[in-house]
């Protein structure tokens, strides 16, 4: 098996088409952290807590709810005021995602998880 791995990198176009493929993976990965223009992610959330509450309660799997979280809040904490928003518990602070999966963990009320995430977007205004 490892020969046959091997010979691939001997074949010009076989290592091409790997690098290409290698490439275009590389650029996802990164995309995953840029926002996307237009999309109000504190706006989603708010909307999506409510309806995954209920899917909660209908008996949702805990991965299916955190794919949606992954999809619809930010999951990544920088830019932030590290003065104003200081990791607690860890080496960066609280995700939109983490706190909205907080929120469907432990129950919160719709106006309590809305409260929650005005503060935290208030600390993360740099």
């Amino acid at each position: 098996m490892f020969r046959a791995i091997a010979n691939v990198f001997r074949v010009a176009e076989l290592r091409t088409r790997l690098a290409y493929t290698l490439a275009l993976l590389a650029v996802y990965r990164l995309g995953v952290f840029i926002n996307t223009p237009g999309v109000d992610r504190v706006a989603m959330s708010l909307a999506l807590h409510p309806v995954l509450a209920r899917r909660k309660a209908a008996g949702a799997g805990e991965r299916e709810l955190r794919n949606v979280v992954a999809a619809s809040a930010e999951g990544y904490a920088f830019p932030t005021n590290l003065d104003r928003d200081q990791p607690v518990g860890g080496l960066a602070p609280q995700t939109q995602a983490e706190l909205l999966w907080r929120a469907l963990r432990d129950g919160w009320e719709p106006d309590a998880f809305a409260g929650a995430l005005r503060a935290h977007t208030e600390r993360r205004a740099t």
